[in-house]
């Protein structure tokens, strides 16, 4: 078992430092095999993790227009970000680690990951790894939705990749590997892409909390 350090600042930067291994646990990208030793190089001091975020939700003329307000606030020293409840760049505010793979929490809503993806629990709609030459992937299938809270299994065992997510309506996301029920959907296949629980299962009530 090969351990990987993470961290989350006070200003939201996320820290990671460790073996790349085969899935590149530590998520920086360009830390390959190394031509001359033959082996996987890891970083032995914390490095900042990259997020290229983008507001999906805007039109392709809505990001023109936006564009050229960020040139001008970026000018004069004033920049604004519409998706955060401050309207900062997004921080990332929950970190949540399973065997050989992470995700991370913004307050935009968003949630990324990186590591070993198997059994689909990176959530990008197939079961790729994200390798030692890519960083995080941000998790597809929940662009109109805000999501407050995340919470994965760490056990070392290949039942454990899975997550879920809790969005701001009280609705509950899963994906990743779907044995015996564990994804909450009727069935135990494996999901590479989120997937709502039905309301049903809560008696078309709000969830407030998961883990």
């Amino acid at each position: 078992l090969m351990a990987v350090f993470k961290m989350v600042t006070k200003n939201g930067k996320v820290m990671t430092m460790g073996p790349a291994a085969n899935n590149a646990y530590h998520g920086l990208p360009g830390y390959s095999t190394s031509s001359t030793w033959g082996h996987y190089r890891h970083p032995s001091y914390l490095q900042e993790l990259c997020f290229t975020h983008e507001e999906w939700w805007l039109s392709d003329e809505q990001r023109s227009s936006k564009r050229q307000t960020m040139d001008h606030r970026r000018e004069t020293g004033r920049q604004k970000w519409n998706n955060t409840p401050d309207g900062e760049y997004p921080r990332c505010v929950q970190l949540e680690c399973g065997y050989d793979w992470v995700h991370c929490l913004f307050n935009d809503g968003s949630v990324w990951g990186w590591g070993h993806g198997g059994q689909g629990q990176l959530g990008t709609g197939d079961t790729h790894s994200t390798g030692v030459d890519m960083g995080p992937h941000r998790v597809l299938g929940m662009e109109n939705v805000r999501i407050i809270k995340i919470a994965a299994s760490n056990y070392r065992e290949q039942s454990n990749h899975h997550i879920l997510a809790l969005d701001d309506q009280g609705q509950v996301w899963g994906w990743g590997r779907g044995s015996w029920g564990i994804m909450g959907v009727g069935n135990d296949e494996t999901q590479n892409s989120p997937r709502m629980i039905s309301q049903a299962y809560f008696d078309d009530k709000k969830v407030v909390d998961i883990a």
